[in-house]
């Protein structure tokens, strides 16, 4: 099948956009937890500044796990969390908050939208004028000028 250059830079996206679904569907086999905080800690850094973490321990099944978790504005006073973790495999956690749920699919959709519509937009890289064939068996796409 041979597409256009505008149809082929939608169905990139469309694939962009069904990762981070598919990655976000995977969570809703999922259990909230109360994790203790155990403390706060410091990555390294450049001139004096450093990423803050907060160790956290939580307990599904009798089994308690501990993870390092971005601090995400939580404050020193605070001596429990939620954690958000998945039933078939509870050592896979994170924070139950919004930058928690919806940071990493956001920060992945954003820098691959980014780099692909650099990639399309420029006709430097890919001419305007270019096809796409697409195949199934190897190689999968490919380009006509």
């Amino acid at each position: 099948m041979v597409i256009s250059r505008t149809r082929f830079y939608c169905l990139v996206i469309l694939a962009i956009i069904g990762v981070c679904l598919l990655y976000q569907g995977i969570w809703l086999f999922s259990r909230v937890a109360n994790g203790e905080v155990l403390g706060f800690g410091h990555g390294v850094g450049r001139r004096y500044r450093s990423v803050q973490h907060a160790a956290i321990a939580y307990t599904v099944d009798h089994k308690v796990y501990e993870e390092n978790y971005l601090r995400n504005g939580v404050s020193d006073t605070t001596t429990t969390m939620e954690i958000r973790y998945l039933v078939f495999w509870p050592s896979i956690s994170r924070e139950n908050t919004w930058v928690g749920n919806w940071g990493g699919p956001l920060l992945f959709f954003i820098i691959a939208f980014v780099i692909t519509s650099i990639v399309f937009l420029q006709d430097g890289v890919i001419p305007f004028a270019s096809r796409f064939q697409l195949d199934k068996k190897y190689p999968f796409v490919r380009v006509l000028s």
